[in-house]
């Protein structure tokens, strides 16, 4: 990975000039947790970006290493399911080549993992046997969930040489839309205003 110290020419300190002090940084990269419900005709998930972006103002060059976890906490039903982090959930890749394992970060530049949650928990409980459901009053053939109240946190590595990054604990709740019914059958529904209670 590139380094970047800062280097004085010592030709030019007199004897008792003291090298300047280097600092670490105190931040280098970024991570963020950024979940959304994905309802349509052809998707009815949890979509789960988990950004990394080099807010540093120098470039990242190296080998590559992709490890980390995501973690879907439901307090009120005692579950949670952890994703395992790999190479495999890259959706935005810049700077990665996959046949030489070299990442190329340059400042401003992310990763997303993307992680799409089919609302099994870790001991295969599926979140639908947990909730109970309402008819829609604007669409009888449509069901919709009481509030789903989940935590979510992760960490990811990108380097060897770099420590985990953390996100912060996100707070996501929604209510699960048992099924896609047609424009032409019911009015649309997003899910950003589906909850009923």
């Amino acid at each position: 990975m590139k380094k970047y110290f800062l280097f004085v020419p010592l030709l030019f300190l007199s004897c008792d000039e003291n090298l300047p002090i280097y600092s670490e940084p105190e931040k280098v990269i970024e991570a963020n947790l950024k979940p959304f419900y994905s309802y349509s005709q052809t998707s009815n998930q949890i979509i789960i970006n988990f950004v990394v972006k080099n807010v540093f103002d120098e470039t990242f060059d190296g080998k590559a290493k992709f490890s980390g976890e995501i973690n879907i906490v439901n307090q009120k039903f005692g579950k949670s399911k952890t994703i395992k982090l790999d190479y495999t959930y890259l959706s935005i890749q810049n700077g990665y080549n996959r046949a030489t394992g070299r990442l190329i970060l340059h400042p401003g530049d992310s990763l997303v993992f993307q992680y799409k949650w089919d609302f099994l928990f870790d001991d295969s409980t599926h979140l639908f046997s947990l909730l109970n459901y309402k008819k829609d009053p604007n669409c009888q053939a449509r069901q919709i969930s009481n509030k789903v109240e989940n935590q979510i946190n992760g960490f990811v590595t990108v380097f060897n040489n770099l420590p985990n990054f953390y996100s912060k604990t996100t707070e996501f709740n929604f209510c699960h839309i048992d099924a896609y019914i047609p424009p032409k059958d019911c009015q649309i529904i997003s899910p950003a205003t589906s909850c009923l209670e």
